[in-house]
This record gives C-alpha cells, sequence and structure tokens, in this order.
C-alpha cells in the first residue's frame, strides 16, 4: 500500500518539526509545552514516529477534530495490525517497533551536536540563543522565533546557501528581523542592534579593518582556544561516528 503523501512528510520530518506538524495535522493545533516535551521525550527514547502518529490519532480530542481522516487511518489501522505478534509481521509497515529497530533510533536521536533552543511564546531573546546555533537548526529556529513559522523550502534553500557560504549569523538575523512579515510580530533580540553595528563599522574601508585586525590581536588567546575546542569537536564527532556504525551494525 502506498504511502500519502502528506504521511510520507511527516515521516520525514525530525525532532520537533514532526511534532509539531503532527498536531497540526491530526489535532488542528500547535502542540503545548507539556505536550511538545512528552513527545519529544517519547522520539529520544527510540519510540517510532508511526506509534506516535498513531497515539495522537487515537485521542478524543483528533476523533472530535476529524472523524474521519482517509489519507491517515488505513495506514494507522494497518500499523496497529503489524504490532500484533507474529501475524503482525505479514502487514508491517517500513516503520517497526521491535526492541532492535527501537535501541537503534533512540542511539540516532541521542547524537546530537547542536544545544537545544526553546522558541519563546513571548517573542523575547538574547542574541547569544542564536549564535550558538549552526546551519539548519540555525535557519529552523531563527524563522520559528522571528517569522513564527516553519521555513518553507525556498527560505530554507535561501539561508543555508548564506550560511554554508559564510555569511555571518548576525547578518541574517538583522535581514530576517527587517523583513516585512516580522513586523507582524514582536519579537525582540536583546543585543542585535549592537552586533549589527560591530558587523558594520569592521566593515568600514580602512578604519574598520585595522580596528579589527587590533580586536583579533587582543583576543587571540580565545581565537585560539576555540580551534582547539573545534579540533577536538571534529575527533568527538569522528569518534561518536564510528561508535553509531559499531552499534548499528554500519561498515564504512
Amino acid at each position: 500500500m502506498a504511502l500519502p503523501q502528506i504521511l510520507e512528510e511527516l515521516l520525514a520530518l525530525e525532532g520537533p518539526a514532526f511534532v509539531r506538524n503532527a498536531y497540526r495535522e491530526i489535532l488542528g493545533r500547535g502542540p503545548d509545552p507539556e505536550g511538545e516535551a512528552y513527545y519529544m521525550k517519547r522520539l529520544i527514547s527510540g519510540i517510532s514516529k508511526m506509534r506516535i502518529l498513531t497515539q495522537l490519532r487515537l485521542s478524543a480530542e483528533s476523533k472530535a477534530y476529524r472523524p474521519d481522516m482517509p489519507e491517515l487511518d488505513p495506514h494507522i489501522r494497518r500499523y496497529r495490525r503489524s504490532q500484533w505478534p507474529l501475524v503482525g509481521r505479514i502487514f508491517g509497515l517500513r516503520e517497526g517497533d521491535s526492541p532492535i529497530e527501537q535501541k537503534l533510533r533512540a542511539i540516532e536521536n541521542q547524537i546530537e551536536y547542536q544545544p537545544s533552543f526553546s522558541v519563546n511564546p513571548d517573542g523575547v531573546y538574547n542574541i547569544g540563543d542564536f549564535l550558538s546555533l549552526y546551519d539548519r537548526n540555525f535557519v529552523h529556529y531563527a524563522y520559528l522565533s522571528i517569522l513564527r513559522r516553519e521555513p518553507d523550502s525556498g527560505g530554507l534553500q535561501y539561508y543555508l546557501e548564506r550560511v554554508r557560504s559564510g555569511i555571518s549569523r548576525v547578518t541574517m538575523l538583522g535581514q530576517m528581523m527587517k523583513s516585512s512579515e516580522s513586523k507582524k510580530y514582536n519579537t525582540k533580540i536583546a543585543g542585535l542592534n549592537t552586533a549589527l553595528f560591530i558587523e558594520w563599522f569592521f566593515n568600514v574601508p580602512i578604519l574598520g579593518s585595522f580596528c579589527l585586525a587590533i580586536d583579533f590581536l587582543i583576543n587571540i588567546k580565545n581565537h585560539l582556544q576555540d580551534l582547539r575546542a573545534l579540533e577536538n569537536y571534529v575527533v568527538r564527532v569522528s569518534e561518536d561516528a564510528k561508535a553509531y556504525n559499531k552499534q548499528t551494525g554500519v561498515s564504512r
């Protein structure tokens, strides 16, 4: 049985994005903090996405929101049959809940190299909250915080290209904050204006370059420490990847 597009899209999402979109599709609303924390804990423990979708769909709230979901209900029923001992394997979906599969997902979900980020309903942040994030995580949470939505494919691609080309995250935060869409919200990022001014000043011809060089020399001990931390981080990623491949039986 081919999976419908909505189920394919949900199963392709990871972490908080999966939980939030599952809530929207099945309950017609975003998750409350307690619900998001509960399902994130289940994901991290290795519970399958299909099992979480089933749990949401079987709730009284979901039945009240939409008694029938023809695009999802047949697959929920098929998944539940797949969990029957012995016979259930005949009806199995692409994601199972055997102890081995659950353990592998738990290992995968716990390999995390970026700090957690909590979206503040009041829209108040500090510049440091964002500067500890990188790549997709940075773009994802910048959108959720400033524009109050998931990034669309075009926006995600645009900002990923910029961050991967070396454009500073401060510049991109300033760009988002100046967009017409962000004006609908009252997001505040303490320290952003100061960081933007410093970036502008360091880009002033001659004077800015001179001051940037002085600043670099003054902070050279910190830069060297950052390089050592980066070296250690790269080794850590390599060692964790080796351990993960060993536990999952993957050879490279």
